[in-house]
């Protein structure tokens, strides 16, 4: 049985209103395993996040065929929270809260702003999602982060898979709050691209999706031989740009697979890339950020053996992008 979760230490807002469950609660039930809780997660003294230096932003920032301009007079950019921890008709994904006050508190350090809905149905979802990648306020700010945090259901046929044990959906949704599922790519990734979201254009956007893609754990393997280590914002586009660019893609497992959840500390990937951002994020940049993330989830092995890969896609982010907190 789990753990009884930690609350918030301060009010989250929640939106939402009565629909009707329409997804299998076999597929709510396999979509993470909950392991019990062991801690309670990061302390508000854990989120001192590492500063970067005012030499370190001059080399890099002047470097513009590199990285991405940052304008240090202005917050970074906005985030946007979405959790589902709670639905109509299913089992309810505790440990998310924790995920929440976690990464509400690192990107407030990081010097975001930042929103977060919470609970909602598949109308609600889409509206919000819609509002934010339209928001005008994105040609303010050097970038945006994207989380949408929630239960995974398959969308698509079935098929095998060569390394799960069951079977896995060609297309796995987010389920929302009424048991409703959005299409991934189409509901959301989509909505981020140059011709929907506009004042995004020549700006890196992170979407970072925390859902099982599958019924499936992942268990420690034993290798059989020794290992030996051997954006600008276009003013006037004046030239065709692509649909999908300055974008990263980032899911919580491979497709097949569950995302793990601790019911008092959160889902394991939220922990490793709040610990991970909050130590590094002073003198590298964001994709590195993320492989280091990817580094730490794969030293975490659970009771039973379980292990979790992350899955990061990039979509014409091509230069690097630095934070430099407490600039």
């Amino acid at each position: 049985m789990d753990a009884i979760p930690i609350g918030f230490k301060e009010s989250i807002p929640l939106a939402g209103s009565t629909g009707i469950g329409t997804a299998e609660s076999k597929h709510e039930e396999r979509e993470q395993y909950s392991l019990v809780g062991s801690g309670r997660g990061l302390s508000p003294d854990e989120f001192v996040v590492e500063k970067s230096s005012r030499e370190f932003y001059e080399k890099n920032n002047k470097k513009i065929e590199k990285c991405y301009p940052v304008d240090l007079s202005k917050k970074r950019g906005q985030v946007l929270i979405i959790n589902m921890n709670t639905f109509d008709n299913g089992s309810p994904r505790q440990g998310s809260e924790r995920d929440v006050l976690n990464l509400k508190r690192l990107f407030e350090e990081l010097n975001f702003i930042v929103t977060v809905e919470c609970n909602l149905s598949k109308k609600e979802l889409k509206d919000v999602i819609d509002l934010f990648s339209r928001d005008r306020e994105h040609k303010e700010y050097s970038c945006c982060f994207i989380f949408l945090l929630s239960h995974g259901a398959p969308m698509r046929p079935l098929v095998s898979h060569p390394y799960s044990s069951g079977s896995i959906g060609v297309q796995w949704g987010i389920v929302c709050r009424d048991g409703n599922t959005i299409d991934v790519e189409e509901d959301f990734i989509s909505k981020f691209s140059n011709r929907e979201a506009t004042y995004l254009i020549g700006k890196p956007r992170f979407i970072i999706i925390n859902a099982c893609r599958g019924d499936s754990s992942d268990y420690a393997t034993m290798p059989r031989y020794k290992l030996q280590a051997g954006g600008i914002v276009y003013e006037d586009v004046d030239r065709p740009i692509r649909t999908f660019d300055d974008m990263a893609i980032i899911k919580s497992s491979v497709l097949g697979y569950a995302s793990l959840r601790d019911s008092s500390r959160g889902t394991w990937f939220i922990e490793k890339l709040c610990e991970v951002f909050r130590s590094k994020a002073g003198n590298k940049d964001v994709l590195t950020l993320f492989h280091l993330t990817d580094e730490a989830l794969g030293r975490k092995i659970g009771p039973a053996g379980e292990m979790q890969t992350l899955e990061l896609i990039s979509r014409g982010l091509n230069k690097k992008l630095f934070l430099y907190p407490g600039l």
